[in-house]
């Protein structure tokens, strides 16, 4: 019988890991691995005259990689939330109970409260209607056990430069900043179209002829913006509204309609025409403007439509109305036409 082997040895061998980026130094680290050190005599597994013993492994352990400093900052963020999330869940439930029952106006017993003024601060009934004075805010009163809508009546007034005026009262529904549904009683005036007057009051109008709905134009504008950036669809903004406000099913079908009409097209135009200042300012560059085209004399650089293979039917019919921009994105048809000619 042949000697059996010696068991195999472990060394303590060091990789060297390096992690290059494409901005900044390279980073380097080690990792630390055993590995069996070969022994002097070696033997065929297949030998029946030699036996193997176990390999013994070594008491030192291989150690992980370098903890990068991504992953230190990422656990130091949690640790600070994991500190205070429990307190301030404990805060949001004592904000729910009024903080305070003085008025910050006249200082006498208050129930009512505003959270788009203050979540602080609580108001009297009468204080309460003298600063939401042409206002839409929506406020909630105290009932002894938690806070409840609190139908304030909202009214929208004419300066008093329309006093002299045939001025006459309207109820409208009107869909205010926070994309909730109320009822507001609005004064016009005869002398303007009613739409005209609504832009006073910050509202845009559904339709331009005897509106009955009005959109908060804050809220139109973060439609546009979330319309152009995330590619939100107005079916789904509606149903985000509905769902943070909760909206009836007959509501949000109401604003539905509202919105994928005419109105919204007219408003996208409108904002356009607002922040260029080119009806203000003719001689301002609207965003349109060629820098490399010449201005005075030479030849204007006109790109062509790359999508060679649209096809374009005469049965598709034309546009009812002339575009928006009028020749500032395509060039009119009919010089192209010519042209081609």
């Amino acid at each position: 019988m042949g000697k059996a082997s010696k068991s195999a040895r472990f060394r303590s061998v060091k990789i060297k890991v390096v992690r290059r980026c494409i901005a900044g130094r390279a980073k380097v680290s080690y990792l630390s691995q055993g590995l069996p050190q070969p022994s002097a005599k070696q033997t065929h597994p297949s030998d029946p005259s030699t036996s193997v013993t176990p390999q013994v492994e070594s008491d030192v352990a291989p150690s992980s990689c370098s903890e990068t400093a991504y992953s230190k900052a990422k656990k130091r963020e949690i640790h600070a939330w994991d500190a205070v999330k429990d307190d301030m869940l404990k805060v949001s439930f004592k904000c729910s109970a009024p903080i305070t029952t003085q008025c910050v106006v006249c200082l006498e017993d208050a129930d009512y409260r505003c959270i788009e003024c203050s979540t602080t601060a609580v108001f009297c009934e009468a204080c309460l209607k003298r600063t939401h004075r042409n206002s839409l805010h929506l406020p909630d009163k105290w009932n002894n056990a938690y806070y409840e809508p609190f139908s304030l009546g909202l009214f929208l007034y004419l300066p008093e430069g329309h006093s002299t005026h045939a001025v006459y009262m309207k109820d409208m529904k009107v869909i205010i900043s926070t994309g909730q549904l109320c009822t507001v009683t609005v004064n016009m005036c005869a002398c303007e179209p009613e739409a005209c007057t609504l832009l006073r009051y910050g509202l845009w109008p559904a339709t331009a002829d005897k509106p009955q709905t009005a959109f908060s134009i804050p809220l139109l504008e973060l439609f546009v913006c979330l319309s152009l950036e995330c590619q939100v669809s107005v079916e789904g903004f509606c149903n985000t509204l509905r769902w943070k406000n909760n909206l009836t099913l007959a509501e949000v079908n109401a604003l539905y309609r509202a919105l994928v009409g005419e109105s919204i097209s007219q408003f996208r135009h409108y904002h356009f025409r607002q922040r260029s200042l080119v009806d203000v300012c003719p001689h301002l560059d609207d965003g349109t403007t060629c820098p490399a085209c010449p201005k005075a004399d030479g030849d204007m650089i006109v790109t062509l439509n790359a999508n060679f293979g649209l096809v374009r039917k005469q049965s598709s019919g034309t546009s009812v109305v002339e575009p928006f921009h009028g020749t500032r994105m395509f060039v009119d048809e009919k010089d192209v036409e010519e042209y081609l000619l």
